[in-house]
């Protein structure tokens, strides 16, 4: 269907497709919860049962992105490339602002969900690009945020169980009582903020990679946004995991049995494509030019460099 529609631009004035491209930036930027049509993304986070935020993140989220791509870039490039510069200006809005909120909060479901926020504004900049290499690094973003959050979210849940409790000033010193837990805790909280050897790290490289030539301020000032996430990662992990053992906590027992699935599963999947990432890459590439994606975004690029758009 998307192909048909592709192949019949010439019935889709200039006009048209900026109009409607607009229409589905509201759309599918709340579903990728884009500035501002966010605030609603959190609180469903935190709100939702720990099954709930897992799907959320890993499913909800990336209909937008897909949407965007596939239904918006590829069958109207005109009015994609029209409104590129202002979604990658809003992309960088999400991506920083998201950040320092999540610096913020004391609710450990409320920083992942911040952090989502942030890392969805790396995937908008990337469909901002308008170029393959950028759209691949968009898909294998939403693939690696998906696993990533839903390990993150699994392991809250766990905590929450166990202690009653999500308040991170409550928490500290985990480590000594639930190691297990805190290793998964650890393997969602370095791929969150692109640890190399992890997939997130190999989907944030592949967008800067691809967004650079394109987008080179908004590039730049969605790198600085690592610098932030690693702050939040990092200090949540120490006031949570770490310090000295508390006494309040011992009566608690570890992850164990069927509650250790998340973390072998996700985790697997997280170093895997880390280490190995032509696994994701290639099946990702192969799609974006099977579906004719990048024919589309080439020419795109040379309309843009005509000034014919």
């Amino acid at each position: 269907m998307f192909d048909q529609l592709s192949a019949r631009q010439d019935l889709y004035s200039p006009a048209f497709q900026k109009v409607a491209f607009a229409l589905m930036i509201v759309g599918f930027g709340s579903l990728i919860s884009m500035f501002p049509f966010h605030s609603w993304s959190p609180d469903g986070y935190a709100g939702a049962p720990t099954a709930v935020s897992m799907i959320h993140a890993g499913v909800l989220k990336k209909i937008g992105g897909y949407g965007l791509i596939r239904l918006g870039v590829y069958v109207l490039p005109v009015g994609a490339s029209f409104w590129a510069p202002y979604i990658a200006t809003l992309a960088v809005i999400s991506v920083l602002y998201a950040a320092f909120i999540a610096l913020a909060q004391k609710d450990l479901k409320y920083v992942v969900g911040y952090s989502s926020v942030s890392h969805m504004g790396y995937v908008i900049i990337a469909i901002a690009a308008l170029n393959p290499t950028a759209a691949t690094g968009a898909v294998a973003m939403m693939f690696a945020h998906g696993v990533m959050a839903a390990l993150f979210f699994s392991m809250i849940g766990f905590i929450y169980e166990k202690t009653h409790t999500r308040n991170i000033a409550d928490l500290g010193g985990l480590a000594h009582q639930m190691p297990r837990l805190a290793i998964g805790f650890m393997i969602a909280g370095m791929a969150s903020l692109g640890l190399p050897g992890t997939v997130n790290f190999i989907a944030e490289f592949t967008i800067f990679m691809g967004a650079i030539k394109a987008l080179p301020v908004q590039t730049v000032l969605g790198i600085a946004g690592i610098i932030f996430t690693a702050v939040y990662i990092l200090r949540t992990i120490a006031n949570v995991l770490f310090g000295p053992r508390r006494s309040e906590w011992d009566h608690l027992t570890d992850i164990r049995g069927p509650e250790l699935v998340p973390l072998v599963l996700f985790g697997f999947v997280i170093f895997v494509g880390g280490i190995f990432p032509n696994i994701l890459l290639g099946m990702i590439d192969t799609g974006v030019t099977s579906s004719g994606l990048a024919k589309v975004l080439e020419m795109v690029s040379q309309a843009k460099m005509g000034g014919l758009f």
